[in-house]
Formats: C-alpha cells, structure tokens, sequence
C-alpha cells in the first residue's frame, strides 16, 4: 500500500483532525468532571439500583472498543484480501470508519463519570477508553 507522498501526508492530516475532532470533547468533559468531583463540587448523580445503566454501558464500551474495531478490521481484510494494493480512498473510508466505531468509547467514560458507576465498571470503561484511543 504505497501514496504519492503528498496524498500520503494529506491522509494522516485529515485522520488526526478527525482523530482529535472526536476525542477532545470526551477528554475535556471527564477532566472536568473529575476536577468538579475532586474539588466537592460534583458527587455524581446516583440512579437507583433497578435504573443504573452500568452494565449495558460497560457492554456497549467492550462492543465499541473491542468487538466492533476487530469485527470491522477483519471485514476488511477479508474483502481485500487478493489484492496486493488498496486505493488511498478506500483505505481513508476504513481507517475513518473504524475510528469512529472506537471513539464512541470514550463518551461511555463520559457517562461512567457522570453517573458515578462502581468502581469496578469505571475502571474498566476508563481502561477501554485508553485501548480504544490508542487503536
């Protein structure tokens, strides 16, 4: 998979803005929640035990993070398996589109953080948030 250099460098220029489009917003709203709660001035809302959404929005960050990149990765790879290059086009589409599977993640620590989760679900969505930023 060679580019022209220029359209190479264009790529990467357009999938880190979007990279970082996608990311900031999340990032921005846990450390300010995390400042708010460190300071006193934010408890976190508690949702009483039959209401609280920790299980499926752990799920849903394992789907995010995990299942739905490594699904989608191998989709492509299937279909592009007997070629021995990929148009630049199609390589931005995937590279795009399994950016944006996983970094719906980090918006599920968005929630962890809003809705004050169990430790347990917190560590875990705030790691997979991590794995799913650096994928």
């Amino acid at each position: 998979m060679t580019f022209p250099p220029a359209s190479a460098e264009q790529m990467r220029r357009k999938l880190r803005r979007t990279y970082l489009f996608m990311a900031e917003p999340a990032g921005g709203a846990i450390v300010l929640i995390e400042i708010l709660r460190a300071t006193g001035h934010f408890d976190g809302i508690t949702l009483p035990e039959a209401a609280s959404p920790e299980i499926p929005v752990f799920v849903f960050a394992v789907a995010t993070s995990l299942a739905l990149p490594v699904l989608y990765r191998s989709l492509f790879a299937t279909a592009h398996r007997n070629r021995s290059t990929v148009p630049p086009d199609l390589l931005y589409r995937f590279e795009n589109n399994s950016m944006g599977l996983a970094m719906v993640t980090p918006y599920c620590a968005v929630l962890s953080s809003i809705f004050s989760f169990d430790a347990f679900f917190t560590g875990g969505i705030f790691l997979l948030s991590l794995y799913a930023g650096y994928v």
